[in-house]
């Protein structure tokens, strides 16, 4: 299984970031993930309105980059 790593930072203070996992689990290679990595990343963005990405990526759950 995969996940997108997002890496965000909030808009009211563009210092402070942090990575969210997102698991998905419905993918199970990595071009799969990759695929739909942006889809997810943007779905994410329309739940979490005070963060803005810098970058996403997609790894193997459990691993760390």
């Amino acid at each position: 299984m995969y996940e997108v790593l997002i890496v965000a930072c909030l808009i009211a203070s563009p210092a402070d970031c942090k990575t969210f996992e997102v698991p998905l689990y419905h993918y199970e290679t990595l071009h799969q993930c990759s695929v739909m990595a942006q889809v997810n990343a943007v779905e994410w963005a329309s739940q979490e309105p005070e963060w803005r990405i810098r970058r996403f990526t997609c790894t193997r759950m459990g691993s760390s980059i």
